[in-house]
């Protein structure tokens, strides 16, 4: 993939993240969360997404927070496992106190 294409798939990555977050300030929905978390792992396939991998990561953590804690940390697990970078980030021990 050339550096254009994937600079359109980060601000169509973008935009989906803008629209979700959205929608679940309305209505936490268990479909969405998954989505959300999907979207966030295939960030990491992306050399220029990678970078925002951590973001998405953190906001998706958030969303799982609205469900419950129990919720937050099995998903905050999965993103350490899939993202070991995250583990350390202010994000993610943000997440872990909350």
């Amino acid at each position: 993939m050339n550096e254009i294409d994937q600079q359109k798939q980060n601000t169509v990555v973008q935009k989906y993240f803008q629209i979700l977050f959205h929608v679940l300030s309305m209505h936490v929905d268990e479909k969405l969360l998954s989505w959300i978390s999907q979207v966030a792992a295939s960030a990491l396939e992306s050399s220029l997404l990678k970078y925002s991998a951590k973001e998405y990561f953190f906001r998706s953590a958030l969303c799982h927070l609205c469900v419950d804690s129990l919720n937050a940390q099995h998903a905050v697990q999965r993103y350490e496992e899939q993202y070991p970078a995250f583990s350390d980030s202010r994000e993610a021990k943000l997440v872990k106190v909350l």
